[in-house]
């Protein structure tokens, strides 16, 4: 499958948008003769074959996304991406959407796709994807997805502590100083948790809700500054207009073990652009 990230990248460069559901989705892909048989299976007293990939079977979900992979590349339809069944024709503008949303159309019918169009969209602005909310080329944490996060209660035990340290670092790329912000949580050996510890639950909460990235424009030069501290390593992509910084894209910020801390190697060397 490609990766979320990539793929979210890819779309964010583009400016408009139609998102197509295809109907069935494996069943619009048929099983060559001599592979039938691995899908035979017993109902009253016989045995049958699938035709068609059904839901279920261990490759069909890399067997499904290769045949559309292979029919983007075929038909040259490179503003279009795919992720399983959920497709995405991208356009710089309306006019760039409209003619690639009608070559793909006739590209699908070529291939005999069909599409739910109940929850096909057409030419939006905005568009959530993956756990994402593409607009304007800014990539934000999807905020339908986010009722989870906002419900997290202060933890009250270690358990409940670990379960609010991997669902912030599922989100620590949208931070800024993750690492800083997040070493009162980690430090945290009793209960009820400190006052500061409170501070950064609320803090980082605060932020993934309000964050955002922008895409990567790959015809800009872009610097990657780094830095170092006690107590992390940061990385940073800024994205560069007319030779001057713009916008953060990406904040990695990897909290150090005990034994790296110790480390008696200046940190000086962690900063480099």
């Amino acid at each position: 499958l490609p990766k979320i990230d990539t793929l979210v990248q890819t779309i964010a460069k583009y400016r408009v948008f139609s998102t197509i559901d295809l109907k069935s989705a494996y069943h619009q892909i048929p099983i060559p003769n001599d592979e039938k048989l691995y899908t035979a299976f017993e109902a009253d007293g016989s045995l049958y074959q699938f035709t068609r990939i059904p839901f279920g079977v261990t490759n069909g979900v890399a067997c499904f996304q290769r045949v559309i992979n292979s029919f983007i590349k075929k038909e040259k339809l490179k503003w279009v991406v795919a992720y399983l069944d959920d497709v995405t024709v991208c356009g710089m503008s309306q006019d760039d959407h409209d003619k690639n949303l009608e070559q793909f159309l006739s590209a699908a019918k070529r291939w005999n796709f069909t599409f739910n169009t109940d929850k096909c969209s057409f030419s939006t602005s905005k568009l959530r994807i993956l756990g994402h909310e593409i607009e304007n080329g800014n990539i934000r944490p999807d905020p339908q997805r986010l009722q989870p996060l906002r419900d997290l209660p202060l933890p009250s035990d270690a358990k409940a502590l670990r379960r609010v340290l991997g669902l912030f670092a599922y989100y620590s790329q949208w931070i800024f100083n993750y690492s800083h912000k997040i070493r009162p949580l980690i430090d945290t050996k009793t209960f009820p948790v400190s006052s500061e510890a409170k501070a950064a639950f609320e803090q980082i909460k605060t932020d993934i809700e309000n964050s955002a990235v922008r895409a990567v424009d790959e015809n800009l030069p872009f610097e990657l500054e780094t830095d170092a501290s006690d107590v992390a390593i940061a990385a940073e992509d800024l994205s560069r207009s007319s030779l001057e910084p713009c916008k953060a894209l990406r904040s990695a910020t990897p909290p150090l073990r005990k034994k790296r801390k110790r480390s008696s190697k200046p940190s000086d060397i962690g900063s480099i652009t």
